[in-house]
């Protein structure tokens, strides 16, 4: 979107760039609670697997989140402070589980915070192997001309 254009519906960059990160963690935070408050009753191992296999989920279907988490911690500032500031409540409900989880001895030892990172790495590395896949799988189905 050029300059003139920002201008015109009177917003800008930066702006825009708030709003875009604003409403993708809203709707993280919107789908793990709504996942959460449905596993209401199940044991917390099988809630955690299920809560993992909704962010795997949402990451492959926003594909921009990590694309936008990894662009932004380039360079530390501003926009690193939001995504930091916009993140911290999942890293902290994730980290309790997990130490809660380690407590029942439901899954090895492993600092929190560490577990944390590797699943956010693996799944940030899991939606490019996904959406490989999808290509891949449709493919077949798309005529030469498509």
């Amino acid at each position: 979107m050029t300059q003139p254009l920002l201008n015109y519906h009177s917003c800008s960059k930066k702006e825009l760039w708030q709003a875009v990160v604003d409403s993708l963690f809203d709707r993280l935070n919107r789908t793990m609670v709504d996942r959460v408050e449905g596993l209401r009753g199940v044991d917390e191992l099988t809630s955690a697997k299920l809560r993992v296999r909704e962010f795997v989920t949402f990451s492959a279907r926003n594909p921009q989140l990590h694309r936008t988490i990894m662009q932004e911690f380039k360079a530390d500032g501003p926009r690193m402070d939001c995504i930091v500031n916009h993140g911290r409540p999942i890293y902290e409900r994730t980290t309790e589980l997990v130490e809660r989880l380690a407590n029942d001895r439901a899954v090895p030892p492993i600092p929190p915070a560490q577990l944390y990172y590797v699943l956010s790495g693996a799944t940030s590395k899991l939606r490019s192997v996904l959406l490989q896949l999808c290509i891949q799988d449709i493919r077949p189905t798309l005529s030469p001309r498509e």
